[in-house]
């Protein structure tokens, strides 16, 4: 057996939970293996050596520190195809890397953001990862990163994915929302503008998706249910008083499972009580709970979570349990799923 087969042989045998745990030390890697490992993450090439075996993605979270400076040095290489580069950008935002990129780091992949002949998709995925990841923020680089957003917007490009990966981060931003309201009323797809109206908590936008919900329009230009939960995210009485009203009879349908998760979103005491009710009502807790907890819920969730943990009832639901815990005590209230 090779090295390289003894190593993705060893982490498949401590694999656990979707997570490679190992329970010795990793044996040392040389840094032409990692070379090697970012060189096959080119998508040509990664159907081939996982058919081997062979996962280079993994070999390199597990050596963060020396992965992250060719990682970074391969998605600045413009003489690289955009969709490989794209790939090693990804691979910044998994968990192993993002604990150990530095401020330098994501100044250099903000010259990715700067860009403007760059692949659209490749500077919002720079963007995203630099806004999600990075918690001292400085203010220039936050202003570029939107200059860049509403760049795209304005030319049309891959507006959904600008929305979603980018200026859904940008809540209480006068500009941004402006925009997203005036396009909620041009965009012929109104779902992306919903929802991200809902995750920047416009409540200057609640009475129009109210209005487009009761309209006629509602199930044919937008999907309900991304409404329902748009409305849950901006939050307080008046969104739960009128997610309230919309309950169906019937409990076991998307839009009645969409409107408790809206309703435990609305981060009101009334949202808090049901979601507690839902918990002792049930056998088990499910991935709605889970998310309206999540979300609206707070730390007084967490003993609770806690205990419900330790049942064997809640052993499907086990790890994502885990991760709504960590993001209570983080205060993390963005969406899980």
């Amino acid at each position: 057996m090779n090295h390289r087969s003894r190593r993705a042989w060893i982490a498949a045998l401590f694999f656990v939970a979707g997570t490679a745990s190992l329970v010795w030390a990793e044996p040392e890697v040389s840094n032409q293996e990692l070379r090697e490992s970012v060189r096959l993450l080119d998508v040509k090439k990664l159907r081939e050596v996982r058919a081997r075996g062979v996962d280079p993605a993994r070999i390199l979270k597990q050596h963060p520190k020396e992965a992250i400076p060719l990682l970074v040095a391969a998605t600045l290489d413009t003489s690289l195809d955009e969709g490989y580069r794209d790939t090693c950008l990804c691979l910044l935002s998994q968990d192993e890397m993002k604990a150990n990129l530095s401020p330098a780091n994501y100044r250099q992949i903000l010259t990715i953001v700067k860009d403007a002949n760059a692949w659209a998709l490749l500077r919002i995925h720079a963007g995203g990862i630099i806004l999600r990841q990075y918690k001292a923020l400085p203010k220039e680089m936050r202003l570029s990163i939107k200059e860049m957003a509403l760049g795209l917007v304005a030319a049309d490009k891959i507006v959904g994915q600008v929305y979603n990966l980018v200026l859904s981060h940008y809540t209480g931003d006068i500009e941004v929302e402006d925009l997203l309201l005036k396009r909620l009323e041009t965009d012929k797809d109104k779902n992306a503008a919903i929802l991200v109206l809902g995750k920047v908590r416009s409540i200057h936008a609640l009475n129009r998706i109210i209005e487009l919900l009761d309209s006629d329009e509602a199930g044919k230009s937008f999907y309900k249910v991304r409404a329902y939960l748009a409305i849950g995210d901006i939050g307080g009485d008046r969104a739960f008083d009128y997610l309230e009203r919309y309950q169906p009879k019937e409990k076991y349908t998307s839009d009645a499972a969409a409107i408790f998760t809206a309703m435990a979103r609305t981060r009101t005491e009334r949202g808090r009580k049901m979601l507690l009710a839902r918990i002792t009502d049930h056998s088990a807790i499910d991935l709605a709970v889970l998310d309206g907890i999540k979300i609206g819920g707070g730390p007084e969730f967490i003993p609770i979570l806690e205990k419900e943990l330790k049942k064997p009832k809640n052993a499907a639901n086990k790890a994502a349990i885990e991760r709504v815990l960590v993001a209570l005590r983080l205060g993390d209230d963005s969406t899980i799923w």
